[in-house]
């Protein structure tokens, strides 16, 4: 009994971790983590070596939250590993959420995908699967169907600013 305890206890605690840890955050979890939130248009997207991989990503400031202001431009100095996949395309529209940056200067977003939303360029907010819970439609339902996808910004901002949500 003792050896399946010590065996079975540490699987236990390992998977009871995981599943903490994938649980998906809410907007006020994520903006809670965030010092810093904002929509911009990506620039310019630099792989930078050294002793520790780094991927510099730039951003126009289009709209601001936290931590910034519209028309700045913004860096973010990110860990990268030499096989990732760049996470931005120069051009692109997104919506950020920014943990603080690390003593190094490193940061990336909040829980790393969950943090990162697609823009159009209406700067509307495009939601994956994995997101939909996020944002209830204006008639107060969450948004479900993967064709419900797009949420106006102004909703999504809206979300950002109601109490409880910092």
């Amino acid at each position: 009994m003792r050896l399946r305890l010590a065996v079975l206890l540490p699987l236990w605690l390992a998977t009871a971790a995981c599943a903490q840890r994938f649980a998906p955050l809410n907007l006020e979890q994520m903006s809670r983590k965030a010092g810093l939130i904002f929509a911009g248009t990506v620039l310019r997207v630099e792989r930078m070596g050294g002793d520790v991989p780094e991927l510099r990503a730039t951003f126009r400031v289009s709209r601001a939250i936290r931590g910034a202001r519209a028309g700045e431009t913004i860096v973010l100095r990110q860990w990268s590993s030499p096989l990732d996949t760049a996470p931005y395309r120069p051009g692109e529209n997104v919506f950020l959420f920014v943990y603080p940056p690390g003593k190094g200067g490193l940061t990336s977003t909040v829980e790393g995908a969950a943090g990162r939303f697609a823009a159009d360029p209406r700067w509307n907010i495009v939601l994956r699967p994995e997101q939909a819970h996020l944002i209830a439609t204006p008639g107060g339902s969450r948004v479900h169907r993967p064709q419900r996808r797009i949420v106006p910004y102004r909703i999504f901002a809206r979300a950002l600013r109601q109490p409880g949500v910092r």
